[in-house]
């Protein structure tokens, strides 16, 4: 009689076969993304308060529209692709902010200049002329005042 024996799994077939179940255990052990979707959270806040839905509302509406799929993700459990997600969306919402902030920047470089040369243009002396070096007329006889701050001309009544 011949006896049969059983089936070998090389170490390769072990392998497979293991490989997707560790890698599915990892998945549902990952921590949750709650510092990532905490930071995201408060960097579309930070956009917001930059005035990045005036200057950068793309990027501020793609950080939201992130965050919400970051918040789908992490209700079904997925926390990988939530905390993908939410640092996705931290990234766009900290470029709208940086967008926002050059924007008015530029915009209050831009009023700065427009009023001083609208102050060049309006003053008869160029700056840096005698103007501020003008002598103080003299309008009569002065006295020291006992506080020794204020000054007195004859008829001033203190």
């Amino acid at each position: 009689m011949q006896r049969h024996r059983p089936m070998a799994f090389g170490r390769g077939a072990v392998a497979a076969v293991l490989a997707p179940l560790s890698l599915i255990a990892c998945i549902s052990t990952a921590p949750l993304p709650l510092a990532q979707m905490d930071a995201a959270n408060q960097a579309i806040l930070d956009a917001e308060r930059a005035d990045a839905m005036k200057y950068a509302p793309v990027e501020l509406q793609r950080a939201k529209t992130r965050m919400a799929a970051a918040d789908g993700a992490l209700r079904a459990n997925s926390r990988i692709e939530a905390r993908q997600l939410a640092e996705a969306a931290q990234t766009d919402a900290d470029a709208a902010t940086a967008k926002a902030r050059n924007a008015a920047a530029q915009q209050t470089a831009t009023t700065m200049q427009r009023d001083l040369q609208s102050l060049r243009n309006d003053s008869p002396e160029p700056f840096g002329s005698s103007a501020a070096d003008a002598p103080i007329p003299y309008d009569g006889p002065t006295t020291w005042a006992p506080d020794g701050i204020q000054w007195r001309t004859e008829g001033d009544n203190f």
